[in-house]
């Protein structure tokens, strides 16, 4: 391109969407006359960003034709999953004329390769500055494939969009942005990733003058959580209000705890509010990271407040989570009907690029090879864990046509317009706007065999009578209802053409996946990795075992025939099991665990052995293979940074003996993923092991509570108020199977140190077990290790017993006994808020745990 032409002839691109869903209001925008009820703010803010010599055309392809056979300079184009295939088809051709095409937007921000392929340039994240270093680039011949800034744009003065480019006609409102960034991090949401996590606002002065320019008196504010910063959001409602602006926005329902904001932004003219309710359900919640929206009993005082202040919610959920069932549904339709919402967007979950739930899906085989333009939200598009694709798309397409059907709106009507809130006027429209609107509703609402549309018009008829509602919020709610109804009846006219597509890339429930048996490897032929080896072995896992250096092969390998045929001897396996079991793999070499879809790492309690280990089998698993750390002390959060498969890792702490202590704790990490879960729980379902899923921050919950007592049975020792003996008499066969101190003995007291130590190093009083961690380092330094040295806290090395000692009285051990139940149910309780856990779980938990007929609640 010639650095000397002074005028460039640039054409911003708005892609069509194959398809279209029924949020996007497109029924009711044909109502009023318009082929959109809203264009994307990008292009005319790029617009605005352009040099004065570049001579430019805006072309939404929803509302407009773009002129093919035109080849201009440039060519800019914004992205959106849903507009990608279309995207590139529109590069391809103008690239084919000659033309630079140049990408943005959220798709080509993270697919930019994709795009590539498809153009010259791609603008990643925010286009200020980028896009007018592009376009100098350009005119000089010197235009960079990517432009990406690490650092975000100021963002307190704006230049006005350019709306003037925009065929105003066939849209009903525009787009305003008074911020970008948000605070939270839900892992289906690009919000965060494209604006980052600080929010950064405009000087309230240039978002005025911006409105006040704008061609039209509706806007729709695209701000993710307009009213997050509730000193802004109160300084630009005052400022707006005497604009007599008539307006819609996104944000939380926290905006209901400021009853003068909300009054404000009613005064201001807001009319309805967009409020991502998400999902109803606590662990889908928790499985995305959107932890801010549980607490679900704030909802109905909520709700009823903004309703009260004469908005309307659009109401949001996602449904297709890894904990949700085809009962999500159930529970939202019955949650918008408890509620009365009549606005509900529902969607199902996608994964868009650049999402932390599309990465987490591709990890794990989800993505399923479709269209990108089917994800829209009423296609499915991923591999749900709990429904087939086919199941989920008809429970959809079901429940939507139940939330839009005139009965329910009639019955949500009833109930939330009668209050009388709804009684402030709106924007004033055109009177041919007017009359076409009103000779909708008459032909819709009255000239119909509908009985529930007419008893709803003659409802809604009375009340603009009675002046208990205006007649713009009136004929507003007729309009957008038979909108949302018409765009869901033409969905149904095409269910086979959308039926076929979906079955023809659904391959079941994930879960489904799952259930297959693990090939396993064993790190370790200490004590545990030993007793895990055995146990894996009598159900009949055939195993790939690594050993050390200075374990003998030959000889665990002839232990493994030996068990494996005193199993078979036993009738415990078949003859074909036992020919399959005994060649199981014994190595000193780490690669026999490449086939392995899991590997139990159970070395010692040796922070640094265990990351060299783990490190050792990520290098030689297949990407899918799931790691896992045995460990009774080390947090899995520590060691999992020396591999690379965050969602495929997690701790397993088995009790020893494996056979006996039938509970095993599930410890996930950040990034643990609800497959690698899933696949957990299974395998131990196949082993017939009971078990309880903890967070990384109560791990060990189990030993944890244990160790509260034997820490307080030792200060018992240690303030002279009973000997090692009388403790143990005291407890044993009454609260524990063992002797507190029995059971440090037979553990070993070199392990059990090791154990305090990582258990305590993050406790807040930890100076409490100083006295116990001294007496065990003291022991430990003398050669004192338990049963296994021949003296511990007690002596073996005679026919002394575990409880040795003069008897004490009665009351005294039952004193002793209960003072040591109460440690005991107390730190039980203790760790229960902060596990997920229930009393029932952790109760049954300890109950296994200890081999008890009762645990401490019952």
């Amino acid at each position: 391109m010639s650095a000397k032409k002074s005028r460039y002839n640039l054409f911003l691109l708005s892609p069509r969407q194959k398809y279209i869903n029924y949020p996007a209001h497109s029924e009711m925008a044909r109502m009023f006359g318009k082929k959109r009820l809203m264009i994307p703010l990008a292009l005319p803010t790029i617009a605005s960003l352009t040099p004065d010599h570049y001579r430019i055309s805006i072309y939404d392809e929803e509302i407009e034709d773009i002129p093919f056979d035109i080849r201009p300079d440039i060519v800019g184009i914004t992205t959106l999953a849903a507009t990608a295939n279309r995207a590139f088809e529109l590069g391809d051709h103008y690239r084919a004329l000659g033309a630079t095409v140049v990408y943005g937007g959220p798709y080509a921000s993270f697919a930019a390769e994709e795009a590539l392929q498809h153009g010259h340039a791609v603008i990643v994240g925010e286009a200020e500055g980028k896009w007018e270093q592009c376009l100098a680039d350009f005119e000089k011949g010197e235009l960079k494939q990517i432009y990406e800034s690490t650092t975000y744009v100021e963002y307190q003065r704006q230049k006005p969009p350019r709306w003037d480019l925009v065929n105003m006609k066939r849209i009903f409102q525009v787009a305003v942005q008074v911020s970008r960034g948000c605070p939270f991090n839900c892992d289906f949401c690009l919000v965060s990733k494209n604006f980052g996590r600080k929010m950064r606002y405009r000087e309230i002065d240039n978002v005025v003058e911006e409105i006040n320019a704008a061609p039209s008196k509706y806007f729709f504010f695209v701000d993710d959580n307009l009213t997050i910063n509730k000193r802004y959001a109160k300084e630009l409602m005052k400022a707006i209000k005497p604009l007599g602006i008539s307006w819609g926005c996104m944000c939380s329902l926290d905006v209901a705890t400021d009853d003068e904001l909300l009054q404000l932004m009613a005064e201001a003219g807001c009319f309805n509010i967009l409020v991502g309710f998400e999902s109803l359900n606590p662990e889908s919640l928790d499985e995305t990271q959107k932890h801010h929206n549980r607490g679900g009993s704030i909802y109905k005082e909520a709700i009823e407040k903004i309703h009260a202040a004469g908005i309307h919610i659009n109401a949001s959920f996602v449904v297709g989570f890894d904990h949700d069932t085809a009962d999500e549904f159930e529970r939202i339709f019955n949650f918008t009907l408890k509620h009365h919402l009549p606005n509900v967007n529902l969607h199902l979950l996608n994964a868009p690029p650049g999402t932390e739930t599309h990465k987490k899906l591709k990890a794990e085989g989800r993505l399923v090879d479709c269209d990108p333009e089917m994800g829209v939200g009423h296609f499915p598009t991923i591999q749900y864990m709990n429904m087939s694709q086919i199941e989920i798309f008809d429970k959809y397409m079901e429940t939507v046509t139940r939330l839009y059907s005139f009965q329910v709106i009639r019955q949500k009507a009833e109930a939330l317009l009668s209050n009388g809130a709804f009684t402030r006027p709106g924007g004033d429209i055109s009177t041919w706007l007017k009359a076409r609107l009103s000779w909708i509703t008459f032909r819709e609402f009255v000239l119909t065999s509908d009985k529930d549309r007419k008893a709803l018009f003659s409802f809604i008829l009375n009340l603009i009578r009675t002046k208990q509602i205006a007649i713009d919020k009136g004929l507003g709610f007729l309009i957008s209802m038979l909108g949302y109804n018409r765009h869901v009846r033409k969905h149904q006219q095409r269910m086979d053409e959308y039926r076929k597509l979906v079955m023809e890339q659904d391959k079941g429930k994930w879960k489904d996946n799952t259930e297959q048996k693990e090939t396993i490897g064993i790190i370790g032929a200490g004590k545990m990795g030993t007793n895990l080896a055995n146990y894996l072995l009598e159900c009949g896992f055939e195993l790939h075992w690594v050993v050390s250096k200075k374990d003998d092969v030959p000889k665990i390998l002839k232990s493994v025939e030996k068990k494996t045929r005193r199993l078979l001897e036993n009738g415990i396996i078949s003859a074909g099991k036992y020919e399959q079991l005994k060649n199981t793999k014994v190595s000193q070499d780490i690669s026999v665990l490449e086939s392995c879809t899991l590997v139990i790492e159970a070395v010692s309690e040796d922070e640094e052995l265990k990351k060299t280990v783990l490190r050792e089998a990520d290098s030689v698993l297949q990407p899918d293979a799931i790691l896992v750390s045995n460990s009774s002390s080390i947090n899995p959060s520590v060691i999992c940074p020396s591999t690379s498969r965050n969602q495929n890792f997690a701790g397993l702490h088995f009790f020893y003996p494996v056979n006996l202590v039938n509970i095993t704790e599930i410890i996930t990490v950040k990034g643990t993923s609800a497959l690698t879960e899933k696949r957990l729980i299974t395998f131990l379902n196949a082993i017939k092991r009971k078990y309880i899923i903890l967070k990384e921050e109560e791990s060990f919950i189990l030993n944890r509570i244990f160790l509260d007592v034997q820490n307080e049975a030792f200060r018992i020792v240690d303030q002279g108020q009973a000997s090692f003996g009388e403790i143990d008499r005291a407890v044993k066969g009454n609260l524990f199977p063992a002797g507190i101190f029995e059971f440090f003995d037979h553990v070993g007291l070199d392990i059990m140190l090791r154990s305090i130590q990582n258990y305590t190093r993050d406790y807040p009083h930890s100076d409490y077990f100083v006295p116990l961690i001294s007496r065990l380092e003291q022991l430990t330094a003398k050669g004192h290790l338990g049963r296994k040295s021949g003296k511990g806290f007690f002596d073996y090395s005679g026919n002394e017993t575990a409880a040795a000692g003069a008897a004490i009285s009665p009351e005294k051990e039952d004193e002793i006994r209960h003072h040591l139940e109460f440690i005991y149910k107390n730190s039980a309780r203790r760790h229960i808020p902060h596990s997920g856990l229930t009393i029932e779980e952790l109760n049954e938990a300890l109950k296994e745990y200890f081999g008890t007929e009762t645990g401490p609640f019952n």
